[in-house]
């Protein structure tokens, strides 16, 4: 049996921010959608970062009465996304992506050794799709065999 594409798994229609989406746009789409992070891209249609609801949790972890101040390099980049007020100044980057027409096993493979959640899904270097562990597993199931 051939091994399956990303793009015969991938969910096809991505809901994204812009580089300049408010913050609390940001977290809405996120709490709404219950989404764990959604990817940004700049006017050419191109992935410039994700924002994450970690990224976003930030705000509570440094902006209340109880923070603390950081204790290390990790605790400083979240501090200066905590003041952060639009997409590009939170976003993380660079974004983990497969191609559409990667092996799914190439992308099993860049989600465990990245430790990122999802993929985003290029296809001639624009956003097509994107990949979570979640489609992998079904995949098995339908499957009973990997990739």
């Amino acid at each position: 049996m051939a091994e399956a594409m990303v793009e015969s798994v991938m969910t096809g229609e991505v809901v994204t921010v812009g580089t300049t989406t408010p913050v609390e746009e940001i977290a809405a789409t996120l709490a709404e959608r219950r989404f764990g992070a959604v990817p940004v891209v700049d006017d050419l249609g191109l992935v410039a970062g994700v924002v994450s609801a970690a990224d976003l949790v930030t705000r509570i972890e440094f902006g209340g009465p109880s923070a603390v101040p950081p204790a290390n390099r990790a605790a400083e980049r979240r501090l200066r996304k905590a003041g952060g007020l639009v997409a590009w100044q939170v976003m993380s980057r660079p974004v983990v992506t497969v191609d559409r027409h990667d092996p799914v096993g190439l992308a099993a493979r860049r989600l465990a050794e990245s430790g990122v959640r999802r993929l985003f899904v290029l296809g001639d270097d624009r956003l097509v799709g994107v990949v979570t562990r979640g489609d992998l597993l079904r995949l098995l199931v339908r499957t009973g065999e990997p990739g």
